[in-house]
């Protein structure tokens, strides 16, 4: 399931932001998550800004 890769793009196509909150256990269990979540944010961030964020 991709729902942290769908949170990012339902932001960006409605042009709002969200607080994606965890408890810090969640960091620790899943950081394949977590880190797979802010290389998204970053490769939509640079294809919307026509660069690099």
């Amino acid at each position: 399931m991709d729902w942290h890769r769908n949170s990012v793009d339902f932001a960006i196509a409605k042009n709002t932001s969200r607080m994606i909150y965890m408890h810090p256990n969640g960091a620790n269990v899943w950081p394949d998550v977590l880190l797979d979540l802010l290389a998204h944010a970053n490769l939509m961030a640079s294809k919307n800004s026509g660069g690099t964020p």
